[in-house]
């Protein structure tokens, strides 16, 4: 049976996403194109092609449960230690941590790899990893609003990956 790789992300809307993409074309992001700017909810995962519906229905009652959200990404941050990506912070993290609670069940269960952590990705690389990294100095003042109205499952299709349905929160 074939399987399909999907996530499920908030994906940042213009005029914003146009900004957040500068940033990732000035700090050299090799995933500038190939997927918008967006926040993370449940990463990338394979469903045989029966499970699609069910991963659907679930990001659909997560997403009827769920209210608009007024977020603020920036400034600019790495996760240090672990990795150095650099990423948009994002306040406040409780609708988001609430969203991705309702949909990391049933058919998109399954055990983390690492404790979840609201952000926006800016350059998946990261910045130097033998010092400071003088990026996030020079973008500590970065900061964004942005509102959020649906949660959007995304699809893998050649190297890149495609919106496949969005679900409007309160409507699902």
């Amino acid at each position: 049976m074939a399987r399909r790789r999907f996530a499920v992300a908030l994906v940042v809307p213009p005029p914003v996403s146009i900004e957040i993409d500068g940033l990732r074309r000035a700090l050299g992001d090799r995933q500038l194109g190939r997927i918008d700017p967006h926040i993370t909810i449940i990463p990338p995962i394979n469903l045989h092609e029966d499970q699609i519906g069910d991963a659907l229905a679930v990001v659909q009652a997560a997403a009827r449960a769920a209210g608009p959200m007024a977020l603020t990404l920036g400034p600019v941050d790495t996760f240090a230690e672990t990795s150095p990506v650099r990423f948009l912070a994002v306040e406040p993290w409780e609708p988001v941590v609430e969203l991705h609670r309702a949909c990391w069940t049933d058919v998109l269960d399954r055990p983390e790899k690492r404790p979840f952590h609201p952000h926006c990705t800016v350059d998946i690389d990261g910045g130097p990893t033998d010092g400071a990294d003088p990026a996030l100095d020079l973008l500590a003042g970065f900061r964004v609003q942005v509102e959020l109205d649906r949660v959007t499952v995304l699809e893998n299709v050649d190297r890149g990956w495609d919106p496949y349905l969005a679900y409007r929160f309160g409507l699902g």
